[in-house]
């Protein structure tokens, strides 16, 4: 957590080339280094050159033709990227806010999050944002979509799963890890279909974390009712109402079993 809060210091360089043909320049006023080109970067000891303290954070402006970046170190402050980048592997070594040109056919942003080019699925939400804001059409939530980058947790206070999401992937949670105790959790709507308890945190990891949801919503509270993680807290916090994060949604929750509609089974 403490990545999140620190500050950059650019050295004496501000300028500089990278093999294949890139460029990369820096704005010490903004602690932004703009790298131009054509292709993948290369892993190369350019990052050292432009990242000037072990705690040090830089915003990164990937131009259009950059496809993807090998290495971009970490922590970072915010990432934008042009209409040719492609790979979801970098964006998710991002830890600060994420921009992607509305041109680029492979991936689409919303404050600061990774989403699928149809904003369907949400693939990557930075573990700098405290308080991620998810797009509200949002259906999906994908594995790996709270991952911590480069290995370190996903530490945000809380996250407010929107209204009309249906499907939580396996693994969607697997890189969350509370630091704040019963202030950080996760709030899951009623719309949901689909969800296994391959979606939860690992134990081995540890969470810290609860999972809010309204009590009578059979197909979470089976998934979650007697999950406990590594620092001995139970996951499940089932509530009465979920009116304080969904106002005016009032749809009944998904039920496990067979229903009768219009003299039809389902």
């Amino acid at each position: 957590a403490g990545l999140c809060m620190s500050v950059s210091a650019f050295a004496a360089a501000e300028s500089g080339t990278i093999e294949g043909g890139f460029t990369w320049e820096a704005d010490t006023a903004t602690a932004t280094v703009t790298v131009t080109g054509s292709g993948e970067v290369p892993e190369s000891p350019w990052i050292d050159a432009v990242d000037f303290t072990s705690d040090g954070k830089t915003n990164y402006i990937f131009g259009d033709g950059i496809t993807g970046i090998s290495n971009l170190g970490f922590p970072t402050g915010s990432v934008e990227v042009g209409k040719d980048f492609q790979s979801l592997d970098a964006l998710k070594q991002a830890s600060g806010p994420i921009t992607i040109s509305e041109d680029n056919p492979y991936f689409a942003s919303y404050e600061g999050c990774v989403y699928s080019k149809d904003m369907n699925t949400l693939l990557y939400c930075p573990y700098c944002i405290e308080e991620p804001i998810l797009y509200p059409g949002v259906k999906t939530i994908a594995a790996g979509a709270f991952d911590g980058v480069i290995g370190i947790a996903n530490t945000f206070s809380r996250v407010v799963i929107p209204w009309g999401v249906t499907t939580i992937e396996d693994g969607a949670f697997s890189g969350i890890v509370g630091v704040s105790g019963d202030n950080q959790y996760v709030v899951l709507p009623n719309t949901i279909t689909s969800m296994t308890e391959g979606a939860l945190p690992g134990k081995s990891k540890g969470t810290g974390s609860r999972f809010i949801y309204r009590k009578d919503n059979q197909l979470v509270d089976n998934i979650l009712k007697g999950k406990w993680d590594s620092y001995q807290t139970e996951m499940a916090y089932p509530v009465n109402s979920l009116a304080e994060y969904y106002p005016g949604q009032t749809a009944a929750p998904v039920q496990n079993g067979w229903v009768q509609e219009n003299g039809h089974w389902y």
